[in-house]
């Protein structure tokens, strides 16, 4: 007894559909591609943009300052081409060991200093500090008096001074305008230039 098997009958896929497949999965992919770039662009973009208005509003408004390491005399701990921030206090609250951002006492030069208290006098009201930097093996020749108030460095960020150059230059002023443009246009442009696109014919 002899059990006859159905036979199925599959149409194969014709050359300009396979294509059409192959195209659709591509541009699909694409546009995915897209998408994630133009994401990633985005979100450095207002990274960028916020670092650089909370360092603009905390300075303007003296919530805390942002200088740059330009010596090495606090090295290793304050490397050069360091960024402190530093938040205002008073000279009351100052104590021995804390590292200090102030201006010294004329004639020397009119420059922020950076250096750490190792001497502390406070006398009729005021507050009068000795000061040095670890990497020296001198005090400073000045004695400071404190007034109103003294800017105490609470955090150190290693070669950040190239970074913050960078976020102060018009140069990325306008790369941002322009990434931000780009990131806003370029996924639909490529939308569109895809559904406008003539399909291949063949010869």
């Amino acid at each position: 007894m002899h059990t006859r098997v159905r036979e199925s009958h599959f149409a194969p896929l014709s050359p300009p559909a396979l294509h059409s497949g192959l195209h659709t999965r591509v541009t699909a992919h694409r546009q995915t591609w897209y998408r994630v770039r133009n994401v990633g662009l985005a979100a450095l973009v207002v990274v960028s943009m916020v670092l650089a208005a909370l360092i603009l509003i905390g300075s303007t408004a003296g919530v805390f300052k942002v200088d740059i390491e330009q010596s090495g005399s606090m090295a290793p701990q304050i490397p050069i081409g360091a960024a402190i921030i530093a938040v205002p206090e008073t000279p009351n609250q100052v104590r021995l060991g804390q590292v200090i951002a102030y201006t010294p006492p004329r004639p020397f030069p009119n420059e922020t200093v950076v250096h750490k208290v190792v001497q502390i006098q406070r006398a009729t009201g005021k507050t009068v500090v000795v000061t040095r930097g670890i990497a020296n093996q001198v005090n400073d020749p000045w004695k400071a008096v404190l007034t109103p108030h003294v800017w105490h460095v609470v955090g150190v960020v290693p070669g950040a001074a190239l970074a913050l150059s960078i976020l102060d230059s018009w140069m990325f002023q306008v790369s941002t305008l322009m990434i931000i443009a780009y990131a806003l246009l370029s996924g639909p442009l490529t939308g569109w230039l895809t559904m406008h696109r003539k399909p291949k014919t063949g010869g």
